[in-house]
């Protein structure tokens, strides 16, 4: 176990950000090598329509799993000063919404059924139900892990439950089981974390105790679930809409276009979002070292992230091409949409962090509301025209509310305003430049015949050369290099080596 139990609880501890990203990154990038090549396999030996199918079934149980357990989560990694008791209480009341809403799930699992018209997607949702509870007990645990900035046990467990779950989905795929393939890896993997978290978290929790208030701490965690409830409608109402309007194949394809652009995005924005909480929290009495920290979090976005996006954009037919072979065709032109959608959450991704950080969660959840009818409106009418055009109606809401949603953000925030939107401003001159520079070299490349793999490693790294140069054209660009030097100085120094 992982020392005793006081050191998940009390005050947060002030930990290196470096090191915790560094486990964080190294957590994420295995989990997501494991996801990549679980796509690769998978999109090879099952059909679109199979996992357009689990896609569907996976949403329902998605939309409440990514939003109570979260928002709990959060809640206790924000929290000032967390007691063993306050950790047991929101573990307790985290298993009986969970379970409240699986049973949901399972009473209306026939009438999704029968209007999907997919038979199996009954008991898919029956299965997903049963994970939903699992997932119940777990959070908690791994609340105190992200709290007490433990992410090199995270990182041992993701990688070890991602093999053991991949195994099973690649044998159970092997014998033709379709969409269970997909379920059973999703299964076998909330219960080896489960056991796994309560293995290594040397944290046991005692029963429910109405003496001890969990008020506050639920405060916080209703404003960051809505938030996380609109995100989730925004990104999986896609699929919903599609599965009944268009076909379950159409889903198949959105959904792995979509995989394939979260793989290298998240291995960016993941471990560093999954840092920024813990480490905001520590600094939310100290507006200047939380400004610094958000300052240090967006010269690494801005540095790593501009890159993948423009590659993304650029190659999206060239990558599909190369990881999920032939018959994929739409997933690519999907992925364009996918990447210019998430530039906004480049931009403000700190800024969401910073706000939860300080205790408000919930900062500019009514325009994302407002915009929700015109979304869903859009969705509507591409669902029919398959996965490129549902990706660019997403991509047109998360642009039209972006303006409103950064004013709400910024207003009363501790972030120093000017230097917040002088540095999104640079990034989107950054993109926009590199974009130009792009193009050409896509287009020789494919005039040179050169075979796909080799165009896409090419574009690739001629994104990241066109990329770094061009920020250095604009002051916040050069200060992030600067900042990168004086770190891996420091770095050197603290091991007694030279740098070159």
């Amino acid at each position: 176990m992982a020392g005793d139990e006081t050191v998940w609880f009390g005050i947060h501890p002030k930990h290196s950000i470096v090191k915790a990203g560094a486990w964080a990154g190294a957590a994420n990038f295995g989990s997501a090598l494991l996801s990549l090549a679980g796509t690769i396999i998978l999109s090879r030996m099952l059909t679109p329509a199979d996992i357009g199918l689990f896609s569907v079934a996976f949403t329902f149980y998605s939309i409440p799993s990514m939003v109570i357990g979260p928002g709990l989560t959060a809640a206790a990694v924000q929290a000032p000063n967390l007691t063993p008791q306050q950790s047991s209480n929101l573990l307790w009341i985290n298993v009986a919404v969970n379970a409240a809403l699986a049973l949901i799930l399972v009473a209306v699992a026939p009438a999704l059924a029968e209007w999907y018209h997919q038979p199996a997607l009954r008991m898919l949702c029956n299965a997903f139900a049963f994970v939903l509870v699992l997932e119940g007990f777990a959070t908690q645990y791994r609340a105190l892990l992200t709290r007490a900035m433990r992410f090199d046990i995270a990182a041992k467990i993701g990688i070890a439950v991602g093999s053991a779950s991949l195994v099973v989905a690649v044998v159970l795929a092997w014998f033709g089981l379709g969409a269970w393939a997909l379920a059973m890896q999703a299964i076998v993997g909330a219960v080896a974390d489960r056991i796994a978290l309560a293995t290594v978290v040397s944290w046991r929790p005692s029963w429910f105790d109405r003496r001890t208030s969990v008020k506050d701490v639920l405060h916080f965690s209703a404003g960051s679930s809505l938030t996380l409830a609109m995100h989730m409608l925004y990104t999986q109402s896609q699929s919903l809409l599609m599965g009944r309007c268009g076909s379950v194949s159409d889903v198949g394809f959105y959904g792995r276009g979509q995989a394939l652009f979260q793989k290298p995005f998240s291995q960016v924005i993941g471990p560093l979002h999954a840092v920024l909480l813990p480490a905001l929290s520590a600094r939310q009495r100290d507006p200047d070292h939380l400004g610094t920290a958000v300052y240090r979090a967006n010269a690494v976005l801005y540095t790593l992230l501009p890159p993948v996006t423009i590659w993304m954009m650029i190659s999206g037919s060239d990558i599909t091409g190369t990881l999920l072979g032939r018959g994929w065709e739409p997933a690519g032109q999907a992925l364009f949409w996918f990447a210019l959608a998430a530039i906004p959450g480049i931009l403000f991704g700190t800024l969401y962090k910073s706000n939860d950080a300080i205790g408000r969660p919930a900062w500019g959840l009514g325009i994302r509301a407002l915009f929700l009818p015109m979304l869903l409106a859009g969705l509507v009418w591409a669902a029919p025209r398959g996965a490129a055009a549902m990706a660019a109606v997403g991509a047109a809401v998360e642009w039209a509310s972006a303006p409103v949603i950064l004013w709400l953000l910024l207003k009363e925030s501790p972030v120093p305003h000017r230097f917040y939107v002088q540095a999104m401003g640079e990034c989107i001159a950054t993109i926009s430049l590199t974009m130009l520079a792009m193009w050409p070299m896509q287009a020789l490349l494919e005039q040179l015949g050169l075979p796909v793999m080799a165009r896409a490693s090419l574009s690739l790294i001629g994104c990241f050369v066109a990329a770094l140069l061009i920020a250095r054209l604009f002051p916040f660009g050069r200060t992030a290099w600067l900042e990168g030097a004086a770190l891996a100085r420091r770095r050197f120094q603290r091991t007694g080596m030279k740098p070159a």
